[in-house]
């Protein structure tokens, strides 16, 4: 006497799902990985709190002289500049300058991401294209952007982190 074995079947008679589930949790495992791996990468663009706090670094040519988080930046008396079709408010780059103990400079180099966030981005400023219309803004974002009337809008530099000094 033979009998038939359905392998599409268990003993209950529910079908046989081991595969589904075995690609069901190697997918969760993936995306769970993708968003370990990926939070820190996107936090600083997306608002996230990644447990890194924002500063500018200022060097003196190749020497770093200051490190200045938002909130010291937000010490500084704030200026209101018409740039960009709007109203933008924040600290100049020259009181900026200032409290790193910046003293005589020739140009100062502004890095950061480009408008978009989609690349990194420079501007090289002489010292005087550097009025008190020149401003780090306060974004959304809890970062800052360089901006000011005489900058094309394109040109602003978005999460500004380093300004080089020469």
């Amino acid at each position: 006497m033979s009998r038939k074995i359905d392998s599409s079947s268990n003993s209950s008679g529910r079908a046989f799902r081991a595969p589904y589930r075995v690609t069901a949790l190697l997918l969760i495992s993936i995306i769970a990985l993708l968003a370990i791996l990926l939070v820190p990468v996107l936090g600083s663009s997306q608002g996230i709190d990644t447990g890194n706090e924002y500063a500018i670094k200022v060097f003196l040519n190749d020497t770093q002289i200051a490190s200045l988080r938002l909130d010291d930046l937000l010490q500084l008396p704030q200026v209101t500049v018409s740039a960009g079709d709007k109203d933008q408010e924040g600290p100049t780059l020259l009181s900026v300058l200032d409290l790193a103990g910046v003293g005589e400079f020739s140009e100062v180099t502004v890095v950061g991401l480009t408008r978009g966030r989609i690349g990194s981005a420079e501007l090289v400023l002489k010292k005087d294209q550097i009025t008190d219309e020149v401003i780090l803004d306060k974004t959304n974002k809890g970062t800052t952007k360089l901006c000011g009337p005489d900058i094309d809008y394109n040109q602003w530099i978005i999460d500004v982190s380093k300004l080089v000094v020469k």
